[in-house]
């Protein structure tokens, strides 16, 4: 049973290392802007902390 575990770890690791270099030809994310719809009123305090959330991540 030791063997067995082992051997799949072996080539589960083995799989990483090759599709690890894939990562590489990913397009960038994302490729258009964000909307993120806010539904309460202006100037209330979830509004005012999604625009502060909004800011940095910008």
């Amino acid at each position: 049973m030791f063997k067995t575990a082992r051997r799949q770890a072996l080539i589960a690791g083995l799989l990483g290392m090759l599709l690890a270099p894939m990562s590489m030809l990913a397009q960038d994310w994302p490729d258009k802007p964000i909307r993120l719809v806010i539904n309460f009123a202006p100037g209330s305090s979830p509004d005012v902390l999604g625009r502060a959330v909004t800011t940095p991540l910008g």
